[in-house]
Parts: structure tokens; C-alpha cells; sequence
């Protein structure tokens, strides 16, 4: 396991190679060996590479202020039920979620802690503490395209673009500000999913990339909401809750020099 210099909280774990599915470690194989270093510098280089942009810096600087958690990024084979499951949908080669289940604290104060459903009553009753928990990012850096070229599935497929997208995750579980029960507009999924991909179409067009539209799939974002102020003009209250919840990325988005996508920047 290492950690990310910039961001001590942010680690990079390729360990379960070295227990593989028994859970033994006492001897580990040169193959084994091999996989975890192989994991462990694709998926440093990508952070380095994200981290060197302005909205990735950012990003992930929001770690830095829940340094009592820690997000780890693991193989997806090793990842916790949950998430191996796949039980919320999505792409199992890249998800997130709180290490040991623990979306109570992932969830904003007050809010309903796992679901909005009310045909899960029981769970619609806990409410969120807002304290953050420990969190995994399951990633397969293969699964995805280059990050020097679009990814090979349409826009925002690229593995950094995937791989920001997961981090923004991240940092909501880890600070307690997670809020699936929001709202999201028609098409995006729900509320986190709309505000980490609005936040990867920001870093995308910061790398001069094609935006992304909606979460399932990759299609183009539509010109008619692909300049910032469109964007803004259709999807305002739903980007006015990032003021409050990340002060210190919202301020700097709103100064951010020459990314010609970023909806904050009139805000």
C-alpha cells in the first residue's frame, strides 16, 4: 500500500494480490508481487496526472479536510459486498462506497442515511450524521480508456476522467456531505452522481476533452447545454447546494483561469 504524497489520506492499496481469495500472505508470489506494484503505479500516475490540473487539485485537496478518514483505491476484486455486488448499479470496475457499509455517516446530517425509498421504510428513518467514514474506490485502470486520448467508450470515459469522477465520490463520504435524497434533474441518476459528473465535465474541458451527458452511457453532452452559462441557466439549483457544501472548490472553481466549461465561474 502507498499513500498519495499531496494527499497523506489518499491511498493506493494493490495488497489483496498479496492474500489473493484464501487470505494468505505469509509467502507471497513474484506474480503477485508483480500485480500489486502494476496496480499501484497505473493508478499513482493517473492521480499524479489529475492532480497537475487545476480542478483535479482541487478535487482532491477536499481530502485534506477529512483527515481523520481515509479513502483507499483498491482492485475492484477486493472490494467490500457492497460494492462487488454491484447492488447500486452502475460499473462494478469503478465504484465507491464507505468501507464497512457505513453509509449512515457518509450521508449529510439529517438526511435519510441509505435510501430516499420510501418502500424501504426501516432505512428511510435513519437519519445521516454527517460524521464521514472510511471510504473505497474500487478501480480497474484497464477497464477504461487513455487519458491522452477520448475514452474509447464516448466522452468522459477516459480512466482519469472515470477516476475523478470516483475521488469527487470520495470526498462527500469521507466529509459527511453525501445527499442522494436531494433531487437531480431527469437523466443524470441521483443527486451525486449529477454533481460529480458537472465536476468531471469541468476537468474535462480543463483537458480538452468532449463533456459528458447524463450517467448511464457516454453520450455527448447537447450543445444546447454544453456552454457554462446554458448549463447554469438549466441546472441552477441544483449546483447552489456545492456553495455551501465545498467553500473552499466552489471559491476556487469560481476563479479558475481559461477552462471554458465550468458553470461555477458564473455562479
Amino acid at each position: 500500500m502507498k499513500y498519495f504524497p499531496y494527499v497523506p489520506n489518499l491511498k493506493i492499496n494493490g495488497d489483496g494480490y498479496l492474500k489473493g481469495f484464501l487470505g494468505l500472505d505469509w509467502c507471497p508470489s513474484s506474480k503477485a508481487k508483480a500485480e500489486v506494484d502494476s496496480f499501484e503505479k497505473k493508478v499513482g500516475a493517473l492521480l499524479y496526472g489529475i492532480w497537475k490540473s487545476y480542478t483535479g487539485y482541487w478535487v482532491m485537496s477536499e481530502i485534506n479536510l477529512a483527515r481523520h478518514k481515509r479513502v483507499e483505491i483498491i482492485p475492484p476484486e477486493f472490494a467490500p459486498d457492497e460494492i462487488k455486488q454491484n447492488t447500486s448499479g452502475g460499473d462494478p470496475n469503478a465504484k465507491t462506497g464507505p468501507k464497512h457499509g457505513n453509509y449512515i455517516d457518509t450521508a449529510k446530517a439529517g438526511t435519510p442515511g441509505k435510501t430516499c425509498s420510501e418502500e424501504k421504510p426501516s432505512e428511510f428513518k435513519v437519519k445521516g450524521t454527517g460524521e464521514g467514514a472510511d471510504t473505497v474506490i474500487a478501480f480497474k485502470p484497464e477497464a477504461w480508456g487513455a487519458p491522452a486520448v477520448a475514452g474509447h467508450l464516448g466522452p468522459g470515459s477516459a480512466a482519469d476522467e472515470i477516476l475523478i469522477h470516483e475521488i469527487f465520490h470520495a470526498v462527500r463520504d469521507v466529509r459527511g456531505i453525501t445527499n442522494i435524497c436531494f433531487g437531480s434533474p431527469s437523466g443524470w441518476g441521483d443527486y451525486e452522481e449529477f454533481l460529480a459528473e458537472t465536476l468531471c465535465n469541468v476537468f474535462s474541458s480543463e483537458t480538452k476533452r468532449p463533456l459528458r451527458a447524463y450517467h448511464a452511457g457516454f453520450q455527448a453532452l447537447p450543445a444546447d447545454q454544453a456552454t457554462s452559462a446554458s448549463f447554469l441557466a438549466k441546472y441552477k439549483q441544483y449546483l447552489d447546494p456545492a456553495r455551501s457544501d465545498h467553500p473552499h472548490l466552489f471559491t476556487a472553481l469560481q476563479r479558475a483561469p481559461g477552462i471554458s466549461f465550468n458553470p461555477f465561474a458564473l455562479m
